[in-house]
């Protein structure tokens, strides 16, 4: 595993590490907040609904991402540091 991982350009790494964090709940709301404002008022004609829709969705994309998390229980690999975010 770490022959592969070590075999590939910084580049690859740099892009896989970035869309790790495509799930983080920081990114799903910072991309709600940023839509939500730049929308149009065709998206957004009723901006309460509409809000409360992407928030929903939003926080059931979440729901799922840690659902899944929980459920696999995959170990992290050997040599892997902690989660910065999680206390130890």
């Amino acid at each position: 595993e770490f022959a592969v991982v070590d075999a590939l350009p910084e580049a690859v790494v740099v892009v896989f590490a970035a869309v790790t964090h495509l799930a983080d709940p920081w990114l799903l709301f910072a991309m709600l907040a940023v839509g939500y404002w730049f929308a149009s008022e065709g998206v957004a004609g009723s901006p309460r609904r509409a809000g409360a829709t992407a928030i929903a969705a939003v926080t059931c994309a979440y729901a799922a991402t840690a659902l899944g998390k929980a459920w696999f229980a995959a170990p992290r690999p050997p040599g892997a540091m902690p989660p910065a975010d999680v206390p130890t």
